[in-house]
């Protein structure tokens, strides 16, 4: 039987070079089409992406995430963020099952990034806050240890922040497992972290 997540990911195989050596991404047309498109592959078929992706397809791939997270509307913002909790939340169930590789760490990264330069920064990210808090909390659930160690830059870098730090650290725990109810919760906190980080930043 064919898997139609291989498929599409062996033709997504063959443009991911020209699409990385073209800027073909910066076409309009063509990034909607692609971003809706790995969107959905992430969405239905993960694993795809895991087992058939070497280690510079995966890393090319992931690249154009961050692109899209970097450079475009919310539309394809919203769809990168997506990607990635639904990649993350793949790896998260290969944890479980002791059946993780490199290429799951790949995702860590994200982590950091999120938290340092769309949290604290103010970018159009801020208008997908339900979509970002969700994605973070997902790689927060795989990258505990990641997370931690960002909330100790963080609080190096600003003394006023360590309060709010502790707080958020201390209401997610030291092992959080990813449920809805604790994303939907979790959501509400990171709010508040938010709203307050940005307050005593502008002082």
């Amino acid at each position: 039987e064919v898997n139609v997540g291989d498929v599409v990911l062996y033709g997504l195989t063959i443009c991911l070079p020209l699409i990385q050596s073209d800027n073909l991404l910066k076409i309009p047309s063509i990034s909607l089409c692609y971003y809706k498109l790995v969107s959905t592959l992430c969405e239905q078929h993960s694993e795809c992406i895991f087992r058939l992706l070497n280690p510079d397809q995966y890393s090319i791939f992931l690249s154009t995430i961050k692109l899209g997270l970097d450079n475009y509307d919310n539309e394809i913002c919203k769809m990168c963020l997506e990607t990635i909790q639904n990649l993350t939340l793949y790896t998260i169930k290969q944890q479980k099952l002791n059946q993780t590789n490199e290429k799951t760490k790949y995702l860590e990264h994200f982590l950091d990034y999120l938290l340092q330069e769309i949290v604290i920064t103010t970018t159009t990210l801020s208008d997908l806050f339900d979509t970002l808090s969700g994605t973070i909390y997902t790689l927060i659930c795989a990258y505990p240890n990641q997370f931690y160690y960002t909330l100790g830059q963080m609080k190096q870098y600003d003394e006023h922040l360590s309060m709010i730090i502790d707080k958020l650290a201390n209401d997610i725990g030291q092992k959080p497992d990813y449920n809805r109810k604790a994303k939907l919760s979790f959501t509400v906190k990171f709010e508040s972290f938010v709203t307050n980080l940005r307050r005593i930043m502008k002082k």
